[in-house]
C-alpha cells in the first residue's frame, strides 16, 4: 500500500473527513494534504508526514509502511497504561518537540 492509501484507510477508520484531518494536521494549505492523500504529491515533507501521523494517532512507520515497529508497540503499551492526564502531557511534549525540530530545520535552511 502507498502512503496515500494508508492515510485514507486510517482517516476513514477514525471517521474523519479530509477537511477534519487537514485542520488537525495544521497544514494550513489543505491542498498540500489533499495532494498527499490523492498521491499527487510524490515526496511529502517529513513535517507533513509527522503532522498527519500525529493527527491520525499512529507512528510514522505505520503511516509509511502500514506496520508498527516493535519499539512503537512497546511505547504504545506503556503510554496506554498511563493515566489519561499523563497521556495528554506526553502528546503535548511530542507535539512541542516536533515543532522545535521543524523550527530548527527552517533556521538551518535560512542560514
Amino acid at each position: 500500500m502507498a502512503i496515500c492509501d494508508n492515510i485514507r484507510t486510517r482517516r476513514e477508520a477514525l471517521g474523519m473527513t479530509r477537511e477534519e484531518l487537514a485542520e488537525k494536521t495544521h497544514i494550513y494549505h489543505s491542498l498540500n494534504y489533499l495532494k498527499i492523500e490523492r498521491n499527487e504529491q510524490k515526496n511529502p515533507t517529513i513535517q507533513s508526514i509527522i503532522a498527519i501521523s500525529t493527527a491520525l494517532n499512529c507512528s510514522v512507520d505505520e503511516l509509511i509502511y502500514n506496520k508498527k515497529s516493535t519499539d512503537t508497540n512497546y511505547l504504545i503499551k506503556v503510554i496506554n497504561n498511563l493515566p489519561l492526564e499523563d497521556q495528554e502531557v506526553i502528546k503535548k511534549i511530542s507535539k512541542g518537540m516536533s515543532l522545535i525540530n521543524q523550527a530548527e530545520e527552517m533556521l538551518k535552511k535560512n542560514q
